[in-house]
C-alpha cells in the first residue's frame, strides 16, 4: 500500500496544479482562444500545462518528503470519500460530455451559445463536477496520506472558487437572464435541504 500511495501522491503532485492553473488561462480570455480556434488553442494550453507538470516533477523529492505513513482507518475513509466522487461523476457525465468537460465551449465559436444544462445533478447543484473532483482529491490526501497532497487539497477549495467565479461571468455573456435565474434557484456547491427546486429549464 505504501508504494501504491506515493505513485498516487506523485501523479496527483504533478498534475492536479497544472490544470487547475489550466482554467486560469482559458476563462479569463475565452475571446483570444476562440480567435485562435481550438486546433492551435489546445496545443498551446496543453504544452503550457506540460512544462508545469515538468517543473514541478523536477521538485518531486521534496515535494513528497513528508509521509504520515499506512492509515487503515483514514484509507476506509477515502474510500468511502471515492465512491461518494464516482457516484456524483456518474451523474455528472449524464448532462455533461468531454468537449465541455475539456472546455470546448470557451474556446469554439462553433460551441455558442450551446445549452445551459439546468436537469439532472445540475438541478440540485450548479457545478458537480468541482465538488466531484474536491471530493476525489481529499479522498486521495487520506489514502496516500502524504503532506503535500493534504496542502493540493486543501489549496483546491479557494483555487476553484475563484476558477468558478470567472466560469460563472462566461456563463453570464452566454446565456443572459437564463443563467441569472438559474443562479437565483440552484446553489453553487450543496444542495438545499428539504425542498426542492420548482423551476426547472
Amino acid at each position: 500500500m505504501q508504494e501504491a500511495a506515493y505513485w498516487l501522491a506523485l501523479v496527483t503532485v504533478i498534475a492536479v496544479p497544472p490544470f487547475a492553473v489550466f482554467w486560469f488561462f482559458v476563462h479569463p480570455f475565452t475571446g483570444f482562444w476562440r480567435k485562435l480556434g481550438p486546433a492551435k488553442a489546445y496545443p498551446v494550453l496543453l504544452g503550457l500545462v506540460a512544462i508545469m507538470m515538468l517543473i514541478i516533477s523536477h521538485f518531486r523529492a521534496p515535494l513528497l518528503r513528508t509521509y504520515f505513513g499506512v492509515s487503515w482507518p483514514l484509507a476506509v475513509l477515502a474510500v468511502a470519500l471515492f465512491l461518494v466522487s464516482f457516484s456524483l461523476g456518474i451523474l455528472r457525465a449524464q448532462r455533461l460530455g468531454p468537449g465541455v468537460m475539456l472546455g470546448l465551449p470557451q474556446l469554439s465559436d462553433r460551441q455558442r451559445p450551446g445549452r445551459l444544462v439546468t436537469d439532472g445533478i445540475y438541478a440540485h447543484i450548479r457545478h458537480p463536477r468541482y465538488v466531484q473532483v474536491g471530493l476525489g482529491l481529499a479522498a486521495i490526501a487520506l489514502f496516500t496520506n502524504y503532506l503535500a497532497v493534504y496542502v493540493i487539497a486543501a489549496a483546491y477549495i479557494p483555487v476553484i472558487y475563484l476558477v468558478v467565479l470567472l466560469e460563472e461571468r462566461e456563463l453570464r455573456e452566454r446565456f443572459g437572464e437564463e443563467h441569472e435565474q438559474y443562479s437565483r434557484r440552484v446553489p453553487r456547491f450543496l444542495p438545499r435541504l428539504g425542498r426542492q427546486n420548482k423551476h426547472r429549464a
